[in-house]
């Protein structure tokens, strides 16, 4: 996860990019997360294509984060952003520009809060686009990827739909972008979705009764150590939530 701070106090600017590194630790995402700092607005557009997340101050010289937000919609809707701010009373001004959080400086409880639900909530409604041969491109929920596998030099996704989709792509590349979003190359045939894996032996996984995938013996150790690293991780942030 990308995520800007946009503060033009460079005390606050220092202590809000520590304090969510601290809590990207607790929650075990620092090596899929990177924090960009921004003293200015417009430094930040330069850059917003390329974040997930924005922590924005509301009270910025000159102007003011929901201005700031307003500006940003325009070209990113879809931007996760979360407003700090020391004054409570402004909270309602940031729903028009649809707000994830409103965060009061200083409340790390609840930043770290707001972080893993952002966190939860992009890892699940993260899409992708799969380009199909004579279909063209298709985008897919990674939750709904159940397994993926090589087939005539391409890769075939299996969803929990059902249905298979025949894509150019490597296993490579995949597992490279994908891993840290819980899938494991259990096999040099197989990459499996953690999230649909309903038990396993050391011999396969496990799907539903009626599917079950060989693993390596060579993955064997590595699958576990991964799984049980995932699902630590998963718990995490679900009780950071609570």
């Amino acid at each position: 996860m990308q995520i800007g701070i946009l503060d033009d106090e460079p005390l606050w600017l220092d202590i809000i990019e520590e304090k969510s590194m601290k809590i990207l630790d607790e929650l075990h995402a620092t090596d899929t997360s990177s924090i960009h700092k921004f003293s200015q607005e417009d430094s930040l557009f330069f850059s917003l294509d390329s974040l997930d997340l924005l922590l924005l101050d509301v009270e910025l010289t000159g102007t003011d984060g929901f201005t700031v937000a307003r500006e940003i919609r325009k070209n990113n809707p879809d931007l996760c952003i979360i407003f700090l701010t020391s004054h409570d009373e402004l909270a309602a001004k940031g729903y028009p520009v649809g707000a994830f959080r409103y965060v009061q400086k200083g409340d790390w409880d609840a930043l770290k809060e707001a972080l893993s639900s952002a966190l939860s909530e992009m890892t699940l409604s993260e899409s992708i686009i799969l380009h199909a041969p004579g279909i063209g491109d298709v985008p897919v929920y990674l939750r709904n990827i159940l397994y993926l596998e090589t087939y005539q030099r391409k890769l075939l996704y299996h969803l929990t739909s059902g249905d298979s989709l025949l894509c150019s792509g490597s296993m490579q590349d995949f597992i490279e972008k994908y891993s840290h979003r819980g899938f494991y190359m259990i096999h040099r045939s197989y990459i499996v979705n953690f999230a649909h894996i309903q038990s396993f032996t050391r011999q396969e996984v496990t799907f539903n009764k009626d599917l079950s995938l060989a693993i390596s013996p060579r993955k064997e150790k590595s699958f576990r150590a991964a799984y049980f690293d995932w699902k630590f991780r998963k718990e995490t942030l679900s009780c950071s939530t609570l």
